[in-house]
């Protein structure tokens, strides 16, 4: 069960996230001080520094967080269940036509501002990795559901191609946030 104190520390830490991506969005990685940050979420810098290390800290935050809700929204909650692979491309194909659907108007930056911000930092980009990684095992799930049910070639390792396909929506998502 969750003290007040947990609910509250998730709840300024989240504030703080959001409050990132709405100014991120607005004026890139670079633009916003940390005191605009803490202002915007209406919390101090030592609000700030009992969530996050350093700035550096909150932009992995910020794309682990946008990330894992992106893959929450597109995979299928249920691998096992025989449409799984069905919805999960059609909510995918569906998410690339209109990416603030899945990303949110105005909730946070483009993809391709994540990747230069993993090109930019070391922390950075182990929290991307990590969050990919995490995105292959699941998609992993529903490509394997797929070969047992016959949908898909069973010949090839279901982690081999879901890191296939998490490499085409990666570039489709780059393409789409840069009018291609």
């Amino acid at each position: 069960m969750e003290t007040r104190r947990y609910t509250a520390k998730k709840e300024t830490r989240s504030a703080l996230i959001r409050a990132a991506l709405a100014l991120f969005h607005e004026e890139g990685f670079d633009g916003p001080s940390l005191d605009a940050i803490c202002a915007k979420a209406g919390y101090t810098r030592g609000a700030f520094y009992v969530h996050f290390k350093d700035r550096e800290d909150l932009v992995a935050a910020a794309m682990a967080d946008t990330l894992e809700r992106l893959v929450d929204r597109v995979i299928d909650a249920d691998p096992q269940s025989e449409a799984s692979l069905l919805r999960t491309v059609m909510t995918y194909i569906d998410s690339t036509l209109t990416p603030q659907a899945v990303r949110g108007e105005g909730e946070g930056p483009r993809f391709h501002q994540f990747l230069e911000a993993g090109h930019r930092s070391p922390r950075v980009r182990e929290i991307l990795q990590e969050t990919i990684l995490k995105a292959i095992s699941r998609i992993g799930l529903v490509v394997e559901s797929g070969q047992l049910q016959g949908g898909i070639r069973g010949d090839i390792s279901s982690q081999n191609m879901a890191g296939v396909l998490l490499l085409m929506a990666m570039g489709a998502l780059v393409a789409v946030d840069i009018n291609l």
